[in-house]
């Protein structure tokens, strides 16, 4: 299971009150200068460390860590609690045939995504308010990660950590392809790059990694910074179901147990 993604922040107070009053986290635990939220559920949490006054750099883009991705039923409604706070994120839209979804930022500029659970126009359930601006629950459904070993990767996290490929998506225009991997058992019997998969995968209540690589990467080099402990930002995931206290994936990734 994945049971955290850590960020190094400048100032928890303010990246506390982003994740909690934004996108309707809960504090699960709070010290002086850490804090661990949730949305509940089977996903993974977010820890927030407050970084000394120090640190004030963040990983040299473009970085092996990307974004992370946040599920929700309703898109337009969290889109329109999101303008009337004036918190800038893109308009939704509706990216191929993989999902429709919007992209906004934290306090210390760490990309997330709003990805529907249905595409676009389709219909979507009833949702239960939520004292948020996106004014609904959501699912922490997946950490977005950049590698140029994509079979590296993939092998990494199947044999190091005992993941599963969940589901693939080639985004032709852009030249790159997407991966998801995860501890989920249960897969359906939709071929795993379909669009019929990929809808599973969004209806889907645990944490994926995902894996995105381009085409024209070579992969004699890394073409990504890994992020590391000093720097503000993401610094790693924590995965229980390891035996090493600590790993480096084939893209400097961090993984705790």
């Amino acid at each position: 299971m994945i049971t955290s993604v850590n960020f190094l922040v400048k100032n928890l107070a303010v990246s506390q009150a982003f994740y909690t009053q934004v996108l309707g986290f809960e504090v699960l635990k709070q010290d002086v200068d850490s804090a661990e939220l949730t949305l509940g559920g089977q996903c993974a949490n977010i820890v927030l460390v407050e970084a000394t006054s120090s640190v004030k750099a963040r990983c040299p883009e473009p970085s092996a860590y990307w974004k992370i991705g946040i599920t929700v039923h309703h898109l337009d409604l969290a889109f329109t609690g999101l303008k009337s706070a004036g918190i800038p994120c893109s308009s939704p839209s509706q990216f191929l045939d993989i999902g429709y979804l919007l992209h906004l930022q934290d306090p210390d500029g760490n990309t997330i995504e709003l990805l529907q659970t249905t595409f676009k126009g389709e219909m979507t359930d009833k949702v239960s308010p939520k004292k948020s601006l996106i004014k609904q629950p959501a699912v922490l459904a997946h950490i977005s990660l950049r590698t140029s070993f994509i079979e590296k990767s993939i092998a990494f996290y199947q044999e190091k950590l005992g993941m599963l490929l969940q589901a693939s998506m080639d985004a032709k225009p852009y030249n790159f392809s997407l991966y998801f991997l995860g501890y989920n058992t249960q897969l359906p019997t939709s071929l795993i790059d379909s669009v019929e998969r990929r809808k599973w995968l969004w209806a889907q209540t645990q944490t994926f990694i995902e894996l995105q690589h381009y085409w024209h990467d070579d992969s004699s080099f890394n073409s990504y910074h890994a992020p590391k402990e000093h720097e503000i930002g993401f610094t790693s995931i924590v995965v229980s179901q390891v035996s090493e206290k600590r790993m480096i994936d084939p893209s400097g990734i961090q993984v705790e147990a």
